[in-house]
């Protein structure tokens, strides 16, 4: 009989470390949802935006010009947030490059950049023309060559200037201080969404809406 006592005393010690563990536990899951659901302030003061800059939300996409999953976002879910909440001023929205796909994903950032510099205007129209020329992601399409090209497609865009912009790396620092960026939020892939510094993880325009109207409401 005495040896019994051992091994409900283990039982016990077990219940009670498992406890304490779920107890712990608890504290830093309320912990960590906190801080998520607090935002992380983002700046995006050198970032194209469209929009209202006074807006009380601001939404930024990270982005890879390489990125199926991108040109989805550009092409089916992108429109209708521009319509309903981007020309309508009630929210800023920012994009910034995160070029992780290969080494001409970094190329077709530069050139990106290299548009904004020419024409902040003429960036957004150049941007929907990449993707619009996007190719498999597995081969090396965005090249200098290919991207000024595309450039001939955009009103306001000297695609000769945008080709020796490319040629010499100039806007580089820029695509770099982005991927710094994205670093440390831990964007791990694209498109990237947050909403006033809280990450969005959706895919559909529903999820987008409902994200950016609780924030627009928390905002009020």
């Amino acid at each position: 009989m005495s040896l019994a006592r051992p091994a409900r005393n283990n039982a016990v010690i077990v219940t009670v470390l498992v406890l304490a563990a779920l107890i712990v536990g608890f504290f830093v899951w309320q912990r960590v949802t906190s801080t998520r659901a607090s935002g992380t302030t983002i700046d995006v003061s050198n970032q194209p935006f469209l929009g209202n800059a006074d807006a009380k939300v601001t939404v930024v996409v990270f982005e890879d010009f390489k990125c199926p999953n991108c040109k989805n976002f550009e092409e089916n879910v992108y429109p209708t947030i521009k319509e309903k909440f981007i020309d309508t001023n009630r929210i800023r929205f920012a994009f910034v490059n995160f070029p992780f796909l290969g080494p001409d994903s970094t190329t077709a950032a530069v050139a990106a950049e290299c548009a904004y510099q020419q024409s902040p205007q003429a960036f957004w129209q150049y941007k929907t023309i990449i993707y619009r020329g996007q190719k498999e992601e597995t081969t090396q399409w965005a090249t200098p060559a290919y991207l000024q090209e595309l450039a001939g497609y955009v009103n306001g865009l000297d695609a000769a200037q945008l080709s020796q912009c490319i040629a010499s790396n100039a806007t580089i620092e820029k695509v770099n201080a982005d991927n710094a960026l994205a670093r440390r939020l831990n964007v791990g892939g694209t498109p990237t969404v947050f909403v006033n510094g809280v990450q969005v993880q959706a895919r559909t325009f529903d999820d987008f809406t409902t994200a950016i109207d609780r924030a627009l409401q928390n905002a009020r």
